[in-house]
């Protein structure tokens, strides 16, 4: 799965829409993948493992800013950011990295998120794209908004 990385935002891909990258064998094991991570997910979390979850991820945070020296900023964001997670929610990770030799496509599979608690969907940016998705975009708004910055 590492190595296939869909965002549920389509326009958070700088280079387009997934569906201009992925092909019917790419899609096929994405919806497999997208099978076992509805199988895996929350039903219901009480607040304590909610607060657990926070720290979690800021643990993880640490790490991989430890990993990697390029990293900027992280946030989390969308329905565990904004409290109104419920069953199958995931968690909506942003990475701001200062560059990048490899595709967006391949950038998470270097910051493993297999150790948190829940599933996570992983975006990782360098400072050049996320300057050029810009403020005007419903996404960056969303993230600016309501998300909460575990590293910077």
């Amino acid at each position: 799965m590492k190595a296939l990385h869909l965002p549920r935002y389509p326009n958070s891909h700088p280079q387009g829409a997934p569906f201009e990258h992925y092909g019917p064998l790419q899609s096929e094991e994405a919806i497999q993948y997208a099978r076992e991570i509805l199988e895996f997910a929350v039903l219901k979390w009480p607040d304590a493992q909610i607060q657990m979850l926070g720290r979690a991820v800021r643990l993880w945070a640490e790490r991989i800013a430890q990993q990697r020296e390029d990293m900027v900023r992280i946030s989390h964001f969308g329905l565990y950011a904004r409290g109104d997670w419920g069953v199958g929610s995931d968690l909506d990770l942003v990475i701001l990295i200062k560059k990048a030799d490899e595709p967006f496509e391949a950038r998470a599979a270097k910051c493993d998120a297999t150790d948190l608690p829940v599933p996570a969907d992983v975006l990782v940016h360098t400072e050049e794209e996320w300057q050029s998705l810009g403020e005007q975009r419903r996404f960056c708004r969303t993230v600016m908004q309501e998300g909460i910055w575990v590293f910077s």
